[in-house]
């Protein structure tokens, strides 16, 4: 059997992005084991830079081609070159050139091959002068020269403004790094870091003003982290700081009741079981049992044992239930947990490749066309945290397609959607309780807005407390979190 080169296997996933409605996370996760460890960061290099700085690559190419459409193959070859020319220098240029014409006549575009070499070796002679255009690009039509589409730049500069928006452009177009939070259920942060000095892990503190102290690790350099004994053993998850906000909001105690209404795969989850030091009542909604599967399985490595899982069709105690004939439900009946409202996952956790599902970064959501009318029980949860599908426009760093797939209109229905989660979250709550709503979103329609709709309709909650977090001004993912407290009756 031919062995494959990590240009190959990038230009392979390419290819399939190109046809399938999925994601490069996903897509890479199946093909890095054919390669080795010392291959498989070059692979993913280049898939995700090619996919960052598509809209760039392509208007490099057609300043070559007179814009003449290119075959989708050779097309996908030439940004592979082009960005191993101008965005990898420790990538030398006959390298990058050789290998891309090679490529070329392994799949099926052998007669294009001296094309793609002149046009390659081209830019190699003029790359002083195209650098100077690339700078120039940026500062006058920044949506080009940073690869966005024009729309999102559109919005973000006429609310953020023109050097604000740079450096958020900037931002999404970095590598992210990878950040660990310790697992108190399973090992506190001495043993922790003793163990990764042993495992050949170099870390550094990270600090906010959100974080517990010695929480919080941005691991510098690792070996593969699922074969880490302390990985195994549960006493680190993989996640980005800026995620634990709204469970520092939500502020878990030992023994209360608590409502996760979109858990999945459950980075904030553990986080409140290990507040609660594992002792009170967790409930973790979910509408995708594949996603539940994995929540399972993350729960069990760190060793939460307080939590109760729900996928749709399932009963949990206590939720609200629809005014009698709306449904041929029984009287005493409670409602499934999201049989009507449909949950997914909020992608903030890091694309390091740790053992994951595909289902685990699946971020594609469709809220129910309608809610019920709903009649109350008497609620018995304590917090609820709604930790509500989004655009993602916080996370385009670690979520590389956003931004080619999130269209204008989708905000305002997922907006839609999120109203209905908090409307729905809060039936859940007790008198005096709270609840957190939270997004990963950098848009004011997902955050502010729903927050003030909801208020205007909800006049038993207060709002406590709001804050966003800025990608560029708080170095960790983007994200939005508010805190309302439930007045007593």
């Amino acid at each position: 059997m031919r062995v494959q080169k990590p240009r190959e296997i990038a230009a392979r996933i390419l290819q399939q992005r190109q046809k399938a409605a999925d994601y490069v996370e996903n897509l890479l996760e199946t093909e890095l084991p054919k390669l080795s460890p010392a291959d498989r960061g070059l692979c993913q290099e280049l898939v995700y830079g090619v996919v960052r700085w598509q809209r760039t690559l392509d208007w490099l190419i057609a300043r070559k081609t007179g814009s003449r459409t290119q075959k989708e193959t050779l097309q996908i070859l030439l940004r592979l070159g082009l960005y191993q020319i101008f965005w990898l220098d420790r990538v030398p240029d006959h390298a990058a050139v050789n290998e891309t014409v090679e490529l070329a006549k392994r799949l099926g575009c052998g007669p294009q091959a001296g094309f793609a070499n002149a046009l390659l070796r081209g830019y190699t002679r003029e790359r002083d002068e195209t650098r100077k255009s690339l700078d120039e690009l940026k500062a006058n039509q920044p949506a080009l020269g940073w690869s966005h589409p024009d729309w999102l730049c559109e919005r973000w500069q006429k609310r953020r403004g023109a050097q604000q928006l740079r450096r958020l452009l900037e931002w999404n177009n970095t590598p992210p790094k990878t950040f660990a939070r310790v697992n108190t259920l399973r090992a506190d942060a001495g043993r922790l870091l003793a163990q990764w000095r042993a495992e050949g892990v170099e870390y550094d503190f990270f600090h906010r003003d959100w974080l517990e102290e010695n929480l919080s690790f941005e691991l510098k350099s690792h070996p593969p982290l699922a074969t880490l004994p302390s990985f195994q053993q549960g006493f680190f998850y993989v996640q980005d700081p800026g995620t634990l906000l709204a469970v520092s909001a939500l502020d878990p105690r030992p023994g209360e009741t608590i409502l996760d209404l979109c858990a999945a795969p459950g980075g904030k989850t553990t986080y409140i079981a290990q507040l609660m030091r594992n002792r009170g009542r967790l409930v973790a909604e979910d509408q995708n049992q594949v996603r539940l599967q994995l929540l399972r399985e993350n729960c069990a490595r760190l060793g939460v044992s307080c939590l109760e899982m729900a996928a749709p069709g399932e009963e949990v105690p206590n939720l609200a239930r629809p005014h009698p004939g709306s449904h041929p439900r029984g009287e005493g009946e409670s409602l499934a947990v999201g049989r009507r409202i449909r949950c997914g996952r909020n992608p903030h956790a890091s694309s390091v490749a740790v053992p994951s599902s595909k289902a685990q970064r699946q971020r594609e959501w469709k809220h129910s066309d309608t809610i019920p009318p709903f009649t109350p029980r008497p609620p018995r949860f304590d917090r609820v945290l709604v930790d509500a599908p989004c655009s993602n426009t916080g996370v385009m760093r670690r979520r590389v397609d956003v931004r080619w797939r999130i269209r204008p209109e989708e905000i305002d229905r997922l907006r839609a959607g999120q109203s209905e989660l908090l409307h729905a979250a809060a039936l859940q709550i007790r008198p005096g309780g709270v609840l957190v709503y939270s997004t990963c979103s950098l848009e004011p329609e997902e955050n502010g807005e729903v927050v003030k709709e909801f208020l205007a309709g909800h006049e038993h909650f207060k709002l406590e407390s709001e804050r966003e977090l800025l990608p560029f001004a708080d170095g960790v993912d983007g994200a939005y979190v508010a805190k309302f407290l439930k007045r007593p009756e």
